[in-house]
Order: C-alpha cells, then structure tokens, then sequence
C-alpha cells in the first residue's frame, strides 16, 4: 500500500517507478500466496507490463489494496498505530524509486506525517518531520533543500535503488558516530542481522569483554547495536521496536543508551 501510496502522491507514474514495483512484487513472492493477495498480484503485474500507466490505474490498485488490508477478516490482518511505520516506509520507498523528489512529493509527505500524529511523533517519523517542516518553513524549496531530504529518506529508510534491493533499512540512522564504546560492566542489545555471527556469537564477544548482553531496550541499557545487514524484521517487530525505543529513551527520556552499528562495534572489539 505504501509503495503504490508513494508512487502515485504526484500523480505522475514514471517507468523507474513501475520498474521498481515490478521488482518488488517479484522479490516478495510469499507476501501472495493468500487467494486474495494472489488476485492483487496478477492486477499489479498486469499493468506493470503496459507501455503506459496512469495514475488512475495505479489508483485503482492503491483502492483494492485499502478494501483488502481493512475490509477483509480472510487475511487476517491487524493493521494498528504501529503498523503505520512500515507504510510510511513503503510511501518513501515508492516516492524515491526513480531516484527524484519534486515539489509536490515533499508537500504530500509533509502532510501524510502532519495527519497521523503517531508517525510524526515517533522515530523515524519524528525525524523526517522535523526536516520537512524546517524546508518548508519560508514556502521556497531549494536544490540544496531537497538533496538533504533525499539524503535524510535515505539514511532512514535505506537507498533501495542504490543496493539493488526493494528491501531492507538503511541503519546510518540514527546512530551516534561518536560514541565512546566500551565493554567492561556495559550492557549491550543487538537488534538486526550481523555480518559477523549468529546473534550469540556476537553476545559471546561481548560477555568475553566484560560486557553484559540484553534481550531488550531499557533504561538501563549502554549500547543498542544495529546489525549491518538490512532486515526485514524492521517491517513486523522486534527489530524496528528496539531502535525506536532506544531513540526514546535517549532523546526524550535522558537515559545512557548510545546507538551504534556493527561496523563501530566491531571496530572496538
């Protein structure tokens, strides 16, 4: 729903923008093995095929995705607060598929986020919000503006077109470059996939230096660990929850958490 949500928010449909759909359908095929999802994948591909798309068709399935997602108890879907970050995850994604962010996707963006308080008021929505209200402050959008934008949607959400991917969060967000690590009587959570280990490998590293390994953010907490590799966890739980409560904690509640990535991890070791 996001994707298509982001591809159509200025109501012009461009073949990056199909192209990238196209992929993503191809590269999450068990999101379709549901009759009904099945039925919406054949819709999508069916236009993705087509020399020329218009906005009213890409609007069509945006229409058909909402009666499936809301509508229909056979999918047994719980769509929540919670589950708006993986739509406005997938809004960014579809409005950065063609690699260009104009006027109007900025403006919509801004008020996507202004209409749903929960996003605007929680990481990464938080963070996105804040720049577009400072680029829209004096009603003129300048070139230098808008890179920092698409650089800001990259760094949160990951440069898909970049990677090769349709997947995945980018983790240069927000995580603090210059924290200090240290291990003896510090405790750790890790969240995300490791380019190094299996999580308990990478908790045996750390307990071996006298660090203390957690399950999970508290206030207590030193260190919250991002893996290197994208995951897709970011778009059900456990993965997107921890950074979310860890920024919380930081930002709003004072706590010690820093937040750092595997490579500065790594590194201390």
């Amino acid at each position: 729903m996001g994707i298509i949500e982001g591809i159509q928010s200025d109501t012009v449909i461009t073949d990056s923008e199909i192209g990238f759909l196209s992929v993503w359908i191809d590269e999450n095929e068990e999101l379709f093995r549901n009759a009904l999802m099945g039925s919406l994948q054949q819709k999508i591909r069916k236009i993705c095929q087509q020399c020329h798309v218009s906005h009213e068709e890409v609007a069509g399935i945006r229409a058909a995705a909402s009666i499936l997602v809301y509508d229909n108890d056979k999918l047994i879907v719980n769509y929540g607060p919670e589950n708006g970050h993986e739509l406005l995850l997938g809004i960014c994604k579809g409005i950065s598929s063609d690699r260009i962010l104009n006027d109007t996707e900025i403006e919509y963006l801004a008020e996507f986020l202004d209409r749903n308080t929960f996003l605007r008021n929680s990481w990464p929505g938080s963070e996105l919000f804040s720049k577009l209200k400072a680029v829209l402050q004096d009603g003129v959008i300048t070139e230098n503006e808008r890179t920092i934008l698409k650089n800001a949607i990259n760094s949160l959400f990951g440069d898909s077109i970049a990677q090769g991917i349709t997947e995945g969060l980018s983790t240069r967000f927000p995580v603090d470059s210059d924290a200090e690590i240290i291990f003896s009587e510090r405790t750790f959570c890790l969240t995300g996939t490791f380019l190094h280990g299996e999580r308990k490998e990478c908790e045996a590293l750390i307990s071996k230096r006298g660090g203390i390994p957690m399950k999970s953010v508290t206030k207590k907490l030193n260190y919250l660990v991002i893996g290197a590799l994208s995951s897709r966890d970011w778009k059900f739980s456990n993965y997107g929850l921890k950074i979310q409560n860890a920024v919380l904690n930081r930002d709003q509640k004072g706590c010690i958490v820093k937040i750092i990535n595997e490579e500065m991890w790594l590194s201390a070791l």
